[in-house]
């Protein structure tokens, strides 16, 4: 009985977040973001565009955790910690560690640490790759 409560609740969760007006433009404006400097690093040499890359997805992804700790405070429309989890690993690890850290958000979530830490791991990788 227990884990039909637990499924119910878990699609009433996920219902919520589809209905939630900020999921839609929040998911885009993420896409965009990959699409454009994906692109771009793409087709230039990837070591010229990492560091605004890095620079641009944390710039982004602090302002994510910004807005959400804003609308966290007023119990209004939030961003969905999926999307946020997706900013961190795709370029915003800085963003997401300043948000974690300096505005106290999402720090107790397992999965945020867990992937802060994952990311961080990646893109320290990708930097002594770019300088070696």
């Amino acid at each position: 009985m227990a884990r039909r409560s637990i499924s119910s609740a878990l699609k009433r969760e996920i219902a919520r977040i589809r209905r939630s007006r900020l999921f839609m433009p929040s998911l885009l404006a993420a896409m965009l973001w990959v699409a454009v400097w994906g692109s771009i690093v793409v087709i230039a040499d990837w070591h010229e565009l990492y560091w605004p890359w890095l620079i641009a997805g944390s710039l982004i992804t602090f302002a994510y955790f910004w807005y959400d700790k804003k609308h966290a405070k007023r119990a209004a429309k939030r961003i969905p910690e999926k999307l946020l989890l997706i900013m961190v690993l795709i370029g915003g690890v800085l963003g997401g560690w300043l948000g974690m850290l300096l505005l106290r958000h999402k720090t107790l979530h397992t999965s945020f640490w867990l992937t802060q830490w994952i990311a961080s791991a990646i893109h320290i990788a990708c930097v002594w790759w770019q300088l070696t």
